[in-house]
């Protein structure tokens, strides 16, 4: 498993950039329940999905719990239209999270996602079927 480079780090995720594969990597982390800090990691998400061109992403959401409300709704209306504009958030491998109210929270938001816009999510629970996927994405 290749974690790559961390580009972006704060309380609760870390974002890392897998050169060699053309990916880059969302690791959230335990806790991850700050509206603030995980709006930021998305925002700094696009940022790099700018500068590097690439529209594949791996996000282990493992830990994850459910997101709020107010977070769920800033992501569909805000967030995914600005993310999916220039076709770069494409291909998205997703580590489900293992708290089943989080895991159900998050394959919701995730089939209302591609229901609107061009992403594909694929929810996975092994990391190495997970990359074989995202990787075989044009």
């Amino acid at each position: 498993m290749n974690t790559g480079s961390v580009c972006f780090k704060n309380e609760v995720s870390c974002i890392s950039k897998v050169q060699e594969e053309s990916y880059l990597r969302v690791t959230w982390l335990a806790g991850a329940e700050s509206s603030p800090e995980n709006r930021a990691t998305l925002e700094h998400l696009l940022i790099e999905l700018g500068k590097s061109r690439w529209n594949k992403t791996l996000s282990d959401q493992r830990v994850l719990m459910p997101l709020s409300e107010e977070d769920s709704a800033w992501l569909i209306l805000d967030w995914l239209p600005r993310a999916t504009k220039l076709n770069l958030y494409r291909y998205v491998a997703i580590l489900s999270a293992r708290n089943v109210f989080g895991r159900l929270d998050l394959h919701s938001l995730a089939q209302q996602a591609q229901a609107q816009f061009p992403v594909v999510y694929r929810h996975f629970d092994e990391e190495e079927t997970a990359l074989a996927w995202l990787l075989a994405q044009p």
